[in-house]
């Protein structure tokens, strides 16, 4: 019940202060969620978990993208930047979950243990589920910083429609610095948010080697700091995608 008050209020303050472009973006969550929940009622059933993976990512940059943004040369750009990208960085995810072995429960989860009555062998490749689940938080990192790129460099060609392809180069490159600082600020406090109540855990408990070693801090770390990367590594491919789009205009 405390749940759904404060859905309420969300809402009614996204509506009051936003207008209608909120409520599209209202919208636009909800079909997220109702993505992200197909994608759990498929991996249960026995669909790849990868496969699933993928093509969710896929409708939910399309909803992100193209249905609260509009089809056009802004969020084609975008769109063309975190394909590209997401293709490298999820084998670099990939490579990271199979040789770190960050799949199945953190250890902190004691309760999902066969010894609780849960059963261990699910049917489902953890490996899988894992690379699943970093595509969709490297997707939901990834899209803001593509578009916000875009747009910015949308706008410097539509009000200096003579600038030459270095200076417009090197003018998203500036924006697109600017919004790193706080998108990692932005990854850095959410990983300390959800893993507060755990550092103080282990620091209390463990030693610091065995604390660094851990997967309970590894797991989370890695994904953090996978999208970091892409966030970094987005800005240049946005640039230069958004240059070859926009110097027709």
């Amino acid at each position: 019940m405390i749940i759904l008050t404060f859905i309420l209020i969300f809402v009614i303050l996204c509506l009051v202060i936003g207008g209608d472009n909120t409520a599209k973006s209202i919208i636009s969550l909800s079909g997220n969620a109702l993505v992200l929940t197909a994608i759990v009622l498929a991996i249960v059933i026995g669909v790849n978990p990868l496969a699933v993976g993928i093509i969710g990512c896929i409708l939910m940059t399309g909803i992100s993208l193209f249905y609260q943004n509009g089809l056009n040369s802004k969020t084609l750009a975008a769109g063309a930047a975190l394909l590209c990208v997401m293709a490298v960085m999820a084998w670099v995810g990939y490579l990271l979950i199979v040789y770190g072995n960050l799949q199945g429960f953190p250890p902190g989860q004691n309760e999902i243990r066969a010894s609780n009555g849960y059963e261990e062998n699910i049917g489902v490749s953890m490996v899988l589920v894992e690379a699943a689940t970093l595509m969709i938080i490297l997707e939901g990192a990834l899209v803001d910083t593509a578009l916000s790129v875009s747009s910015a460099m949308y706008e410097v060609k539509r009000h200096s429609k003579d600038i030459g392809m270095r200076e417009f180069f090197e003018a998203g490159m500036s924006v697109g610095r600017n919004i790193l600082n706080s998108t990692v600020n932005t990854l850095f406090f959410i990983f300390l948010g959800q893993n507060i109540v755990m550092l103080a855990y282990y620091e209390s408990d463990f030693t610091l080697e065995s604390f660094i070693n851990s997967k309970a801090l590894i797991e989370p770390l890695g994904g953090i700091i996978l999208c970091a990367i892409g966030c970094i590594l987005i800005i240049p491919v946005t640039t230069i995608i958004s240059v070859r789009i926009f110097r027709k205009f």
